[in-house]
């Protein structure tokens, strides 16, 4: 589209359905390619007000887009329809602080407008149409009143004018199309002359200017507001996007088996309006297969929410399609016919139930699409606040979207999710207090977990200690060498691991000394060097987990069923990876081997044979092999009232590493 600077400045200069000034703030919300963005940049830019563009994925994320409303102190908001729609039914304390709301982008919903006006009368509402062609807005209406039938669209903006023609682009009393005139209008369509003279036509009453037929249906109102009375053709709006059912039509009618289709859209009562498809055919046609070739060639908002299968079509008595008689589609037309699986435990559960309230569905399946079911992007949206709020966890959209089933999606937030607690969330974590001295990387113990090292961070003196929670990719090795790299260090690298730790610390300073970045000195707590694969006894890991999560000074930070989810696939990940693992090859790190009480430094199998020992390490590294008589029981070694004796250990270790490398 050919947009001249004259349009754009009749758009947001002196105009009369809205004033910017300096001293306003605007948080843009169309996209870059969206015509809502000229009223957004332009009109912050050339009124020297604010503007503030947030990360896209943010806009479907209430929470982040209410608290960037209020951090931005935003006055002026242009929200589509459907947007602003949801923004209301989620939380209609979004729009505090607002001093206009411009909506626009399809017909609005009177139930949603009337409930932000009550509860903010002083936010001027503005319903703003217009097409692209003539640079945003064409009309404006400022909503001062509660309407029984559709709120009009206003009256034309400055500098534009609006005409109300017949076929013979005459003017008409009533129903006719809309036209549209005045500084605002578009030179044409770029490389497209055909069209260009199609649409935009030369004035029937002031001769060098022309009009631009926007394709909709309007009329006079006695007030001289401008009402919306639909299309002259198929063309649709869904969530902001035109659409033309016309080429979804094709698209189905190109299926195999498909006879004949018809796709309407409608609201199903939620002011947002959703695409619907009805196919007749031969027995091999299926939902799936119709879904599967739209989405090979059709964006995500022009895939029909619903596919309905019918024996025929209902026709007028002059034989054409009768579209007021195709029945209303239910919850299950479009669902996939593959068999529906039962959810499983509490997690697909929750999700099962936030689905159905989403979705407005009786039944759902472990593997049904959530796009299938009658999902879009919006409604993806608000199941990601409820799954926010109900597990206090942050849930990205494109998780959402990479995971479009319940079974997926419970696995994909139990690696992916994160609560808010980095000792969780975080694959490495600065655990020491403020302060300078040497880099030291810690590696979990079997557990998996940094938590373990949070009391020996703060007896370790003079020293910053990064500890690693289990990186469950089989890519972890680099990936550690990776984190490593991206910490600012001084002074020599330093390792810790703690029980299988150590043999974790040992394979990455492999890794890093294949980067030509050696390691100085591993410290081992209680780690054996393992010679042969082993086999865990069965629920051993499963145990090991629900003994963690029950430990006195833990239960309360796992109370969330998600988060003991997650924890429990980590640990048993990582007993899964040390079980296959074997330790060979050498490095030039020293190796320093602390023991517990009671230490057993040989492992043999039933049969009698050396599975793993402490004295095997000797045979891996070309620098020095030391062991120290520590204090406590394994898995208490870096806890009171052990914690002291094996901190100083670990304290003098380093200190002399340090002072060796140095």
């Amino acid at each position: 589209m050919m947009v001249p600077h004259r349009a754009v400045n009749r758009l947001v200069i002196n105009t009369n359905f809205i004033r910017i000034t300096p001293r306003d703030r605007m948080l843009q919300t169309g996209a870059l390619g969206f015509d809502a963005s000229t009223f957004e940049l332009w009109g912050a830019l050339l009124n020297g007000a604010q503007l503030s563009r947030p990360p896209e994925k943010s806009l479907l994320d209430l929470v982040e887009m209410k608290r960037l409303l209020g951090e931005q102190g935003t006055t002026i908001l242009w929200l589509t329809s459907s947007l602003f729609n949801q923004y209301a039914d989620w939380d209609i304390t979004v729009f505090e602080g607002l001093r206009t709301l411009l909506i626009g982008g399809e017909k609005l919903s009177n139930h949603h407008v009337d409930q932000v006006r009550r509860q903010y009368p002083e936010l001027c509402v503005i319903n703003g149409y217009g097409p692209t062609e003539n640079t945003t807005f064409t009309t404006c209406h400022h909503i001062d009143q509660a309407y029984t039938g559709d709120i009009p669209i206003g009256n034309p903006v400055a500098n534009t004018e609006v005409w109300i023609l017949d076929e013979a682009h005459e003017p008409v009393g009533g129903v006719g199309e809309i036209c549209a005139g005045g500084d605002g209008l578009a030179l044409g369509y770029l490389n497209d002359p055909e069209l260009t003279a199609q649409r935009f036509i030369d004035h029937p009453f002031t001769a060098g200017q022309r009009l631009y037929r926007t394709g909709d249906l309007g009329r006079w109102l006695t007030d001289g507001t401008l009402e919306f009375r639909g299309r002259t053709d198929t063309q649709v709006k869904v969530r902001g996007h035109r659409v033309e059912t016309g080429e979804i039509e094709t698209h189905i009618n190109g299926c195999d088996g498909v006879t004949q289709a018809v796709v309407t859209a409608s609201d199903p009562g939620d002011g947002i309006q959703i695409l619907a498809g009805y196919v007749t055919g031969t027995e091999a046609v299926t939902v799936d297969q119709i879904r599967h070739n739209l989405r090979r060639v059709l964006p995500e908002y022009m895939i029909p929410s619903y596919l309905v299968v019918l024996d025929q079509l209902p026709l007028t008595a002059n034989g054409k399609v009768d579209r007021h008689r195709l029945p209303q589609p239910s919850t299950d037309d479009g669902r996939s016919q593959s068999p529906r699986l039962p959810l499983e435990g509490p997690i697909e559960e929750t999700l099962g139930q936030i689905w159905k309230e989403t979705l407005d569905v009786r039944e759902i399946g472990a593997t049904d699409s959530f796009f299938d079911a009658g999902g879009h992007s919006l409604k993806i949206s608000k199941m990601i606040t409820a799954i926010q709020k109900h597990f206090g966890i942050e849930v990205s959209l494109a998780t959402a979207f990479r995971s479009p089933t319940i079974r997926g999606l419970a696995e994909a937030l139990s690696r992916e999710a994160r609560f808010g607690i980095q000792e969780v969330d975080d694959v490495l974590v600065p655990l020491s207090p403020a302060g300078g001295g040497p880099a030291v990387f810690a590696f979990p113990p079997g557990t998996g977990d940094v938590l373990s090292y949070v009391q020996l961070a703060h007896h370790l003196e003079g020293f910053r200690l990064h500890a690693f929670q289990f990186i469950t990719s089989e890519t972890r090795i680099s990936d550690y060498a990776d984190h490593i790299e991206s910490v600012k260090t001084s002074g020599p690298l330093l390792f810790i691991g703690y029980s299988y730790g150590g043999n974790l610390a040992f394979r990455v300073a492999q890794e890093m000394e294949r980067r030509n970045r050696p390691v100085h000195t591993v410290v081992m707590i209680d780690s054996s060097r393992r010679r042969t694969k082993v086999t865990y006894p069965e629920g051993e890991a499963e145990q090991i987990a629900l003994d963690f999560m029950d430990h006195e000074s833990l239960r309360a930070r796992f109370t969330n069923d998600l988060l003991r989810q997650k924890v429990c696939r980590q640990i048993h990940a990582y007993y899964h990876y040390s079980s296959q693992t074997v330790e060979s090859g050498v490095v030039q790190a020293d190796l320093h081997v602390i023991l517990s009480d009671n230490a057993v430094t040989e492992h043999l199998d039933t049969q009698g044979h050396l599975v793993a020992d402490t004295a095997g390490w000797t045979e891996l590294t070309s620098g020095s092999f030391t062991t120290y008589a520590g204090e406590g029981a394994h898995n208490l070694m870096l806890y009171e009232p052990a914690l002291d004796r094996n901190v100083q250990l670990i304290q003098s270790i380093l200190t002399d590493a340090t002072q060796d490398a140095g």
